[in-house]
């Protein structure tokens, strides 16, 4: 696994932000919305080459650390990036990583190559939950990230994990009109479509492990969000004037941006830091990772809303970039869970006294 070291960090943060500039400014990436054409990212993002971060070495990923993969996931979520990187890039690996004899080593080696793009399947509708048989899965399953670009799906079915083709035969996607247009959701539906099961040796722990670090991932994201409508607010604070002079000479203005610019330095730092635990210190993550999410998810809200505030009835157009990133927000923090549902995580792991509140904190063990 290759390590960053802080200037390093800075220079591939740098790189990152100046690559998906070129290749996803928010003008262009409305259009491929639109369009439908969202897969037009995965190219640019395979020369970039992120599409492996976390993919090892031996199936032609990069094998990062970290470090590079919260700096992309902020970066990515600075500018809503419309590809299928949340649960392809920063999940799914994870996941087949842990599987080293059945489908798992060709799927990471086809996600590094650009060749595949693999989301997860895991809320069932309580009304058709999604039941295995002979080889095949029946049941429909809700809030799929991504499902109308990816080819594959891995499938969570009670405490089993199963690779679903998406071209198959007995799969039917139903595209859903979705708060946040940036990231469509869609219902999948299954009548004895064939499925492979992963070959984990404990399948509960693997999916634990996963739906944490999903949300993980939507919370690096939104830190990157919380940092864009912070220079959003203080570029319009400075150009926009009343009463003969800028906005931003108006205290409440101040407060605010100064407010934003708080959050989007506690943010970023706390994603980088549940990250770097996630890896060096997984004794800590049950405290660390829902105590990061409960933040970013109420401040990456909480500062679209005042972006909102400070640009005014202008903001609440569609052609505004402001409602773009509130509508992110709350879509991001339902995709989540909740934030009322990641404090009781969070609570959970402090009452159960798995680990100590302040060690993370402290440096103790």
């Amino acid at each position: 696994m290759e390590r960053l070291d802080y200037d390093e960090q800075a220079d591939y943060r740098d790189w990152i932000r100046e690559g998906l500039a070129r290749l996803a400014p928010l003008d262009r990436s409305r259009v491929l919305v639109e369009e439908g054409r969202r897969t037009d990212l995965r190219a640019g993002l395979g020369e970039m080459g992120v599409l492996g971060l976390a993919v090892g070495a031996e199936h032609g990923g990069a094998d990062a650390g970290p470090e590079a993969l919260a700096i992309f996931l902020e970066e990515a979520g600075r500018v809503l990036l419309p590809a299928a990187h949340l649960t392809s890039v920063a999940v799914v690996p994870f996941v087949l990583r842990q599987d080293l004899a059945g489908a798992g080593p060709d799927l990471l080696a086809a996600l590094a190559g650009g060749e595949a793009v693999v989301t997860i399947a895991d809320l069932d509708d309580p009304e058709r939950p999604v039941t295995l048989a002979d080889g095949s899965a029946t049941g429909t399953k809700v809030a799929v990230i991504d499902a109308d670009v990816a080819t594959h799906a891995l499938v969570v079915v009670g405490d089993a994990i199963v690779v679903l083709d998406l071209a198959g035969p007995g799969v039917h996607v139903e595209h859903l009109d979705n708060l946040d247009r940036t990231r469509p959701v869609a219902r999948l539906h299954l009548e004895a479509a064939p499925v492979v099961p992963l070959g984990l040796a404990d399948a509960a722990t693997v999916i634990a492990e996963a739906r944490t670090l999903l949300r993980l991932a939507i919370a690096t994201e939104t830190a990157g969000q919380v940092a864009a409508c912070c220079d959003l607010s203080v570029d319009y604070a400075k150009t926009r004037h009343q009463f003969g002079r800028p906005i931003g000479g108006f205290q409440a203005v101040k407060h605010a941006c100064a407010d934003m610019f708080v959050a989007a330095q506690a943010t970023s730092a706390a994603v980088a830091a549940a990250y770097a635990s996630w890896f060096d210190e997984p004794g800590h993550r049950d405290l660390v990772a829902p105590a990061t999410i409960a933040y970013a998810l109420r401040a990456g809200f909480d500062v679209a809303a005042s972006t909102m505030q400070i640009h005014g009835g202008i903001a609440f157009t569609a052609e505004a970039t402001p409602q773009l990133y509130l509508k992110r927000a709350k879509a991001a923090q339902l995709l989540a869970g909740g934030v009322d549902a990641t404090t009781d995580w969070l609570a959970a792991a402090i009452l159960d006294g798995a680990t100590d509140p302040l060690a993370p904190i402290l440096g103790r063990p």
